[in-house]
């Protein structure tokens, strides 16, 4: 072939760019997805913070905690065939009685960094921020030996009505060396580019938050590659949720 592209979305969007910067000789370009590309760390963090700031303003409406998810968990959205389970019905309900005086889901979202412009996209983006915490976090803890690769002891939560005793209420986590080494590895991007990059993202992505890009180029800035890379992002709601045309 003339030419050989790389293309990626989500994780695999982390996937191809790992690939670009580390084999560049073997492709001619690389189109990134909605990815992390600001770095594994940072979106595990940003995914940790929400579940901790749900657990503060909802208590007791999930078992286990950010990083201990008992294994009998069934967080299951509703299909066109099957019905929602339990508990994706209880996390969803209480986002709704949330909207009420004193208005925990705002607050939660403030806290929690979550982009949205009517209540139903707020609703949605929780429900997904919290789903990819309960599904997916044991993956991450069987890569890191069951080490936590997150730690909070010294963040500064703001968004709340109270922000002081959210930062005295919210749960805190220590976090270790090898784990949070090991995400960092696998993967924080270089941003030394040698092949031209073009990445896309909405704006209210609840997933894979856009401020990524921005980290990534000023990865790619401080690589004086800036030349190789286009940012792009749609201006709309959702994970990857992109036009053919687009």
């Amino acid at each position: 072939p003339r030419r050989v592209l790389l293309a990626g979305h989500s994780l695999g969007a982390i996937a191809a760019l790992q690939v670009a910067e580390s084999f560049p000789g073997q492709y001619d370009g690389a189109l990134i997805m909605c990815g992390f590309v600001g770095g594994t760390p940072r979106e595990i963090d940003y995914m940790a913070n929400a579940r901790v700031a749900f657990d503060y303003f909802f208590p007791d409406v999930i078992d286990g905690s950010v990083f201990e998810i008992p294994v009998d968990t069934d967080f299951r959205p509703p299909t066109a065939t099957t019905a929602p389970s339990a508990l994706f019905v209880e996390i969803q309900e209480a986002l709704a009685a949330g909207f009420a005086p004193p208005f925990k889901t705002i607050q939660f979202a403030s806290v929690a960094g979550l982009k949205w412009n009517t209540p139903q996209e707020l609703v949605t983006a929780a429900l997904s921020v919290i789903g990819f915490n309960l599904r997916y976090t044991q993956s991450v803890l069987d890569q890191t030996h069951g080490h936590i690769p997150f730690d909070n002891r010294k963040t500064v939560y703001t968004g709340s009505a109270d922000d002081a005793a959210l930062n005295e209420g919210i749960e805190r986590w220590t976090g270790d060396a090898d784990a949070m080494n090991y995400v960092a590895q696998y993967y924080t991007p270089t941003g030394a580019l040698q092949i031209p990059v073009q990445t896309l993202h909405t704006s209210r992505d609840p997933v894979v938050p856009a401020w990524h890009e921005d980290i990534f180029a000023g990865y790619v800035t401080d690589q004086g590659a800036t030349s190789l890379l286009e940012g792009n992002i749609v201006t709309a709601f959702g994970h990857c949720n992109f036009t053919d045309a687009q």
